[in-house]
């Protein structure tokens, strides 16, 4: 199998051992009027599921496979068929946030829902070794120091009205990122029906969040251009754009040796946008590669199309 895509809901490199049930409780019988609580069966029968890239692709070969030791689950993909596959997601089981569920029965009667969510969490960290994890439709605070990454915004699609919100999703959250852990923004997609300028104010939203980078593209068919500007979000900075006022309009990237201005026009009009220059710098476009010339005290951006962005180098 060639060109596997994986995206951040499936538990590492389609090979999970972790003790899941460690803080699980054992019979798994529900109270009276109240949420069944998971016990191994539950994870067991748990629906799995696996996504291939592309609305109209046949995966009907690529079978799933768990194999459970005790609370152990081991995960494996296997390609019965005789073409490769391209797979953009795998769901093994979809639980952690069970042990914070309002009206559970837990191990520990004394547990409170956030110390059951921790302790489950926990023993899935412990069971990962030095692996990733990942959270996903996470609680925020319960999670603190148990995920490496957390997932800062809605799933991308190819429209406009996903691009900005989850544009804006993610920038509100930039506080987190470097903080608390590591932002996911969800997959950068650079193919499809949405104009140039728009897949431009995507990536330029991206790259802002200063969070981790998946491709959501097939690479083998993606143009030459749009390989380009996904290049130049290589390595990502690490560094989240501060933004002068929840407009979302102008955020700074403060480099070691450089400012980055990130300008945004959510609007569906034409806007003018002037940026604060704090000291005098020469100016380039960064995904274009323009020299704007040397600028001090302020650079005005005119007429800046509706549903775009610039990303601005200072230096």
């Amino acid at each position: 199998m060639t060109n596997t895509k994986i995206t951040r809901r499936e538990v590492l490199n389609l090979a999970l051992a972790s003790p899941l049930l460690a803080a699980m409780p054992g019979d798994g019988r529900a109270q009276a009027g109240k949420t069944k609580s998971p016990d191994q069966r539950s994870f067991v029968n748990a629906p799995s599921a696996v996504t291939p890239v592309g609305a109209e692709a046949d995966i009907k070969q690529i079978e799933l496979v768990r194999q459970w030791r005790g609370p152990l689950c081991r995960a494996r993909l296997i390609n019965r068929g005789k073409a490769p596959a391209r797979i953009k997601e795998v769901t093994l089981f979809d639980a952690n946030f069970w042990g914070a569920m309002r009206g559970g029965r837990f191990h520990d009667p004394r547990a409170t829902r956030i110390e059951a969510y921790r302790r489950g969490m926990q023993a899935i960290l412990r069971g990962s070794g030095d692996g990733f994890i990942l959270g996903c439709n996470h609680p925020i605070w319960p999670s603190l120091g148990l995920i490496h990454g957390s997932r800062s915004s809605n799933d991308i699609k190819r429209l406009w009205d996903r691009i900005a919100s989850m544009g804006k999703q993610n920038l509100y959250r930039n506080w987190q990122n470097g903080r608390l852990w590591w932002n996911d923004p969800d997959a950068i997609v650079l193919m499809g029906d949405p104009p140039a300028a728009e897949f431009q104010f995507h990536a330029t939203a991206i790259y802002a969040s200063g969070g981790m980078l998946l491709s959501g593209d097939d690479l083998t068919k993606i143009a030459p251009d749009r390989l380009a500007m996904l290049k130049k979000l290589l390595p990502p900075t690490g560094r989240a754009a501060e933004f002068t006022d929840d407009s979302l309009r102008v955020g700074v990237v403060n480099m070691p040796d450089s400012r980055t201005v990130c300008v945004f026009n959510w609007e569906d009009n034409p806007q003018t946008i002037s940026v604060t220059l704090p000291r005098p710098s020469r100016v380039t476009d960064f995904w274009s590669g323009e020299d704007l010339g040397r600028r001090k005290g302020s650079l005005e951006i005119k007429d800046l199309p509706p549903r775009s962005a610039r990303l601005l180098v200072c230096k």
